[in-house]
This record gives structure tokens, C-alpha cells and sequence, in this order.
């Protein structure tokens, strides 16, 4: 008997299970509130979530997309901001939210700028919700804060999304090149974050510094005067020797300088870490001619800018 109630039961366990999975699969997404990042789904229960958006080329940084879904008519708010910190991406000075990217609506009911920062809209019926995130050319950590609100729930997410325009430069400052003396001429980003290069444009530096230092060693920058018969021999100062070099790239590339107003685009090729400027005014007569001779052989470009302001003649060599 109890071998006959256990065939029937089995009997009809495959269909309790179809039923089952016919109502899972009737249920609907959109009324289960979830929130991603790019492909990638947000979990409610990781405080912070980490992602990278890296620069393709020269069209610019693509955008980013969030992706939600949930009932029709929530709420929902992101909010970005800049985390100051030198080591994300060599920005020191305070950027507006204007300046980090803007979001934009891709389907989105009731979409609002709440302000620069921030936009509020609320979700459409029977399908997911899309905002595009279009990334700014300056490279920092940005955090962004989402808000899911329906009935009397609230779903918060936070994310940290750092924007590089290369992936990986190196740092000039952990060479060993002791005739070059390595400044800025941008007081919000310090020396040691301004001459970040790529490991073609660090090579080329450490060549030319090779080189440099050798015609140094063998006098080549040693004035020599006559006067009155007798040999006068003049040796300038060993820090008035050295070659000046300026600014390269920040540690992640991108904009070097922002003044507040997006169109200020100085140092506009300082992006990549391919281009370095060094200094035309701190070199004697002897030393710009041999520049002019010798650093066509490690770099593909060697120009002179500020003509036309002496206080402010520089090189500018790029590979």
C-alpha cells in the first residue's frame, strides 16, 4: 500500500514541477527592482562596486550605460561626484560635477537635472529603463550613488568608476636621471604627478638624458673665452645644467589642465603620455644646439613653442 501512494505521488511530481517553472518564468522582471553598471548587475547587499572606463581612441570616450528595471512609475535617482585623491589620477584641485561627464536619457519617463550632478526619473512600463553616462576627458575616480525608490522601499547603490585615458603609464620620477630636473608649471598638480609617460616616451627620456649627461661629462656645455691672450675658462652651475623638463601626462592620462571652464584645453596633447615639453630659457647657447642635434634621434617631433614669448619658450618633442 505504501509502495502504491509512492508511485503516485512520484507520478505527479513532474507536473507540480512544470507548473512551477511556468509561473517563475511568468513572472515579470520589471516588478523586481534591480540596477546595472555597463553589463554588469548591482548587488544590494556590496556596499561598493568598482568599474574601469577606459578611452578607445581618438573619438572619445564612449558612453556608459545604467540599466534598470522595476515597477512603472518609481523612483529613481543617481548622483555623481569627484573623489579628491591624489592618487586617482593626478587631480588635485576641486572639479565640478559639471566637468566629470553628463547623463543623459536614453528611455527614461519624466527625466529631470535635479542638477549638474544629479537627474531623477522614474521608470516606464514593460521594459527596462536606460541612462547613458557620457565621461568628461578628465581622469579621476568618479562615485556615483543610485537611488531606487517604490511604495515605501528604498534600494541604494554606490559605485566607483575611475576614467583612464591610457592603461598603464610610467612614472619619470623612479628613474635614475640625475641631469634632468623634473618641475610643473601647473601649481594644482605636483611634480611627482606631472611626468607620468608611456614606456616608449620614458625610454626616449632616459635616452636622451644618457646622451645628454655624456656631452655634459665632456665638456661640450663648458663656455670657453679668450681674453687678452690668456684662456678664460668659465663652468656654469651643474643646476643651471640640467635639463628642464616640464610636464608629460598625469598618471591616467586625460586633461592635464582645468580651469573651470571645459573649453580650457591647455596641454591638449598631454593626453596620452606621448608628448613632454622642456624648457627653452634654462639652457645656454651650447645646449639648445645640441639639442636641436641630437633630439630628432629619440623623437619623431621636436618643436619650439612660445616664440613669440620668450618667458614661455619651450620644446615640445612627441613621439
Amino acid at each position: 500500500m505504501h509502495r502504491a501512494m509512492l508511485a503516485r505521488v512520484l507520478s505527479k511530481l513532474p507536473y507540480v514541477r512544470s507548473d512551477l517553472d511556468r509561473n517563475i518564468r511568468g513572472l515579470s522582471k520589471m516588478d523586481l527592482p534591480s540596477a546595472g553598471f555597463e553589463g554588469r548587475e548591482l548587488n544590494p547587499a556590496v556596499h561598493e562596486h568598482n568599474f574601469v572606463l577606459y578611452h578607445p581612441g581618438e573619438k572619445g570616450i564612449s558612453p556608459a550605460m545604467f540599466r534598470l528595471t522595476g515597477p512603472a512609475g518609481s523612483e529613481v535617482t543617481i548622483e555623481m561626484e569627484h573623489v579628491q585623491r591624489r592618487d586617482y589620477g593626478g587631480h588635485l584641485h576641486d572639479i565640478e560635477p559639471q566637468h566629470l561627464g553628463t547623463l543623459y536619457n536614453q528611455s527614461a519617463g519624466s527625466f529631470e537635472q535635479v542638477s549638474p550632478g544629479m537627474v531623477r526619473f522614474k521608470m516606464r512600463e514593460g521594459s527596462a529603463t536606460t541612462v547613458r553616462y557620457q565621461p568628461s576627458d578628465i581622469c579621476t575616480r568618479r562615485k556615483f550613488t543610485v537611488g531606487q525608490q517604490w511604495s515605501d522601499t528604498t534600494i541604494c547603490h554606490t559605485l566607483f568608476v575611475d576614467v583612464r585615458y591610457t592603461r598603464t603609464l610610467y612614472d619619470l620620477n623612479k628613474s635614475d636621471v640625475p641631469h634632468m630636473h623634473l618641475y610643473t608649471g601647473d601649481t594644482t598638480h605636483p611634480s611627482e604627478v606631472s611626468h607620468y609617460g608611456t614606456k616608449e616616451m620614458i625610454d626616449a627620456l632616459i635616452g636622451l638624458h644618457q646622451a645628454y649627461g655624456r656631452a655634459f661629462e665632456d665638456g661640450e656645455f663648458t663656455s670657453v673665452t679668450t681674453d687678452d691672450d690668456s684662456l678664460n675658462i668659465t663652468i656654469q652651475d651643474m643646476s643651471q645644467l640640467r635639463l628642464h623638463v616640464n610636464d608629460i601626462s598625469l598618471p591616467w592620462g586625460g586633461r592635464f589642465k582645468n580651469k573651470g571652464d571645459m573649453s580650457d584645453d591647455a596641454h591638449g596633447t598631454h593626453k596620452w603620455g606621448n608628448d613632454v615639453d622642456i624648457n627653452w630659457n634654462r639652457m645656454n647657447d651650447l645646449q639648445r644646439q645640441w639639442m636641436w642635434d641630437n633630439a630628432p634621434n629619440y623623437f619623431s617631433r621636436v618643436d619650439l613653442h612660445g616664440r613669440n614669448d620668450p618667458a614661455n619658450t619651450h620644446w615640445h618633442l612627441d613621439l
